[in-house]
């Protein structure tokens, strides 16, 4: 790819880039998500976080980063702040995104 020019940060830290390449212009992001994947991952380690939360009624199941809901809207045609995309949201994080998961278990339900 050619040298990218600098869009704009989001505030979850994603960098939107702009490039030409092939003649083309190119609009892109990435993120470092190292920190995230390896923060769930540890949480996910045991079942300490799942039971915590169950006392509190409440269970913080995945850590998203912004680079994935563009993500998921580009390559898997999901909106991630949709409701009528919720169910499927918790599918590919139980399948395609399972390294963003702080528990365990199952999310999806059929």
């Amino acid at each position: 790819m050619a040298d990218k020019t600098f869009l704009r940060r989001t505030p979850g830290n994603m960098v939107l880039y702009d490039a030409h390449e092939d003649g083309k212009e190119v609009v892109g992001y990435q993120q470092d998500i190292t920190d995230v994947v390896e923060l769930t991952q540890s949480l996910a380690k045991t079942d300490d976080h799942w039971k915590e939360g169950m006392k509190r009624d409440w269970v913080h199941v995945a850590m998203i980063p912004d680079v994935v809901v563009v993500q998921m809207l580009t390559e898997d045609k999901v909106n991630f702040y949709a409701k009528h995309d919720s169910k499927r949201v918790l599918q590919l994080l139980d399948t395609k995104y399972a390294y963003l998961k702080t528990v365990n278990k199952k999310l999806a339900t059929r």
